[in-house]
């Protein structure tokens, strides 16, 4: 069940329920069967003027993936074509990732999402160009959460808005080594 399939069967609202925000163009491109896209850098809060960490949320971090977390995805994916998107600013992934970091617009990073069998990002603007593919395996990594916030989350929990955003159809990963509620450790992604 997708998040709007949810949030109207939540609210008992009969209807036609997109599946997917879609965006439609790139969509019918051929998926490369080893590719893999890569986004390891949510936004700069403070930059944009937020506090850098928002405790009272129940985030404990920055949307920023961690050394062990590029790690397992070097290593799990080393037989993959790994294609890094994000601005020039974001963390690299380094290996024998493809540096796409700063050299593509929206549109070529779309592209790049569109034509990958697997995305594996955390909550960040790609992460939402990727929910508009549907035949993109989507592995988000909730980088921002402690394991008391994942043993709580719930993917499209309408009641939390911490979680509500979150599509109940990609899988999820945390920072730990150990599952967490519906997260899986990040060793597994």
């Amino acid at each position: 069940m997708g998040q709007t399939d949810y949030i109207l069967s939540t609210l008992n609202i009969d209807g036609f329920p997109l599946r997917h925000s879609r965006l439609y163009v790139y969509e019918d491109e051929v998926i490369e069967p080893d590719k893999v896209v890569v986004h390891t850098q949510g936004s700069d809060r403070t930059r944009d003027g937020e506090p850098a960490i928002r405790f009272s949320s129940g985030e404990d971090s920055e949307r920023i993936m961690s050394d062990q977390v590029c790690a397992a995805i070097l290593k799990n994916y080393r037989d993959y074509r790994i294609v890094q998107v994000g601005a020039v600013s974001d963390r690299p992934l380094g290996g024998h990732s493809i540096d796409l970091r700063g050299k593509t617009d929206l549109w070529g990073t779309a592209r790049e999402i569109a034509t990958a069998s697997r995305f594996i990002g955390v909550n960040s603007g790609p992460m939402h160009i990727a929910n508009c593919y549907p035949r993109v395996d989507k592995r988000i990594v909730l980088m921002e959460f402690p394991s008391s916030t994942i043993a709580a989350f719930r993917p499209g929990d309408i009641r939390n808005w911490l979680f509500s955003w979150i599509d109940p159809t990609s899988t999820y990963f945390n920072k730990t080594s150990d599952d967490v509620g519906y997260s899986y450790s990040y060793i597994k992604i």
